[in-house]
């Protein structure tokens, strides 16, 4: 995985825009479907100023299904760097 991504997402989780740096995985993995699911979570994050429950639990599926496509693809290792910028 690009040390580039992994540095904007851990920048992105810096900054408390966590919807916004697994949007950023989501893109890079190429995973549309995800991608749309967080764009819509973060719209209602921005417009209620805050992320409800639901939509936690729904970011939390999105990024289990995200980081399991990072270990299938780029191994544990790449897993743990991703996971640690998360």
């Amino acid at each position: 995985m690009n040390p580039v991504i992994l540095s904007k997402i851990a920048k992105l989780t810096n900054d408390n825009e966590h919807t916004i740096a697994r949007l950023l995985l989501a893109k890079h993995l190429g995973d549309t479907k995800a991608a749309e699911e967080l764009r819509a979570i973060q719209r209602t994050q921005e417009t209620i100023g805050y992320i409800d429950q639901i939509n936690l639990a729904r970011r939390s599926k999105i990024e289990a299904r995200l980081l399991a496509q990072v270990e299938a693809l780029h191994g544990k290792t790449v897993l743990a760097g991703v996971i640690a910028a998360l």
